[in-house]
């Protein structure tokens, strides 16, 4: 899945700039011991040797950092990820005194013992997610900015493959140099430390390449010779920025679970709103039609009546003003014969009407 993709590459760049950093360290630290160790013969040039090249044999090949296209649509975030930004202030609540990361693990063994049908809420809005996702990839591979970031890709790629080359030509001339030196001295274990030393040379051309690809990448204008004093400082300098970008992100990450939460709180409010809107536009729908109704009978049943002292009669558009105005005559202190003729007329038709709406 495209979002696994995105996890395993933030993995595997947090594992890198580690790897970086503790071989930097590692070189700072060894360094003079390389240089003495060349000099030195016997048993202990022999030993010195071994180690380098049985260490730097067993080293892995790391995956140099991969260009990221600002422009491309944000993968989606898969069940697990739905489920921990839902539910982390229930368990930060639960567990006050736990880290986020404590937090995560609090989840993820949460997540590990749910059942597939509680799993599946998140696992169905992964899966719409990844179908929006997948149709705005397709519909930006179309565009412009796609193909430039291709183009981009590519050149670094020859780059790459240019800094390879020539650390590669680099490591051969300093590898003759110290075979030269171990037949010179004639000594076995002596020629044994100048195989350790390069594969050392070999590994830290990598790492060389790796760094400077970064400085390429980065933009940045500095020229400054590997491993020196002033080097290490500024990565130093450089190493405890990302710390506090670290704890920043950390933070940034908390807060957007808690504005996600509000959001989705928010969401839940409207849609009642909503509901209960529709509701009440039916409930006054449906008065309106009682309203009608009721006017209809009274129109009906009141036809032949007249209001006292006049001749008027109701009729739909004016029965409203002639029901008050009825009202008022028969409730009148005063009434004639007539009046009360009338008031005998209206408690028999009231008496029955039939209002029942259907």
């Amino acid at each position: 899945m495209a979002n696994n993709d995105s996890n395993e590459e933030y993995m595997e760049s947090d594992k890198r700039k580690s790897t970086v950093g503790a071989a930097k360290r590692r070189a700072s630290a060894d360094g003079p011991a390389k240089g003495s160790g060349a000099q030195k013969g016997g048993d202990k040039g022999s030993a010195t040797g071994g180690d380098g090249g049985g260490g730097n044999a067993a080293k892995k090949h790391k995956r140099g950092k991969q260009m990221r296209d600002q422009n491309a649509p944000r993968a989606p975030l898969n069940g697990y990820v739905r489920y921990l930004n839902s539910n982390r202030e229930r368990a930060k609540a639960a567990n006050p005194g736990l880290s986020f990361a404590d937090i995560t693990k609090v989840l993820a063994a949460e997540w590990t013992a749910m059942s597939a049908d509680q799993k599946r809420h998140y696992l169905d809005e992964a899966e719409r997610a990844k179908e929006v996702y997948m149709k705005e990839l397709q519909e930006y591979q179309r565009t412009e900015a796609y193909q430039e970031f291709q183009q981009k890709q590519r050149q670094r790629k020859e780059q790459k493959q240019q800094l390879k080359a020539a650390a590669a030509a680099a490591a051969a001339g300093g590898s003759g140099g110290q075979s030269s030196g171990g037949a010179n001295s004639g000594n076995a274990s002596n020629a044994a430390a100048g195989a350790g030393g390069r594969h050392g040379s070999n590994s830290n051309a990598d790492e060389n390449q790796e760094l400077m690809m970064e400085t390429m990448n980065s933009g940045s204008t500095l020229d400054l010779p590997i491993f020196t004093e002033e080097f290490l400082d500024h990565n130093r300098v450089r190493e405890s920025e990302l710390r506090s970008l670290r704890k920043l992100n950390t933070e940034y990450e908390e807060q957007n679970a808690i504005l996600s939460k509000h959001i989705d709180n928010m969401k839940s409010a409207i849609e009642k709103l909503e509901v209960e809107a529709v509701q009440q536009r039916t409930n006054n729908q449906t008065l309106s039609q009682h309203i009608q109704h009721v006017r209809q009978v009274l129109v009906k049943a009141f036809a032949a009546v007249a209001i006292p002292g006049t001749a008027e009669t109701p009729t739909a558009d004016t029965i409203d003003d002639y029901m008050v105005r009825l009202h008022g005559k028969l409730t009148a202190k005063e009434r004639n014969r007539d009046t009360e003729s009338v008031a005998d007329r209206v408690r028999g038709i009231v008496a029955t009407i039939d209002y029942s709406f259907h």
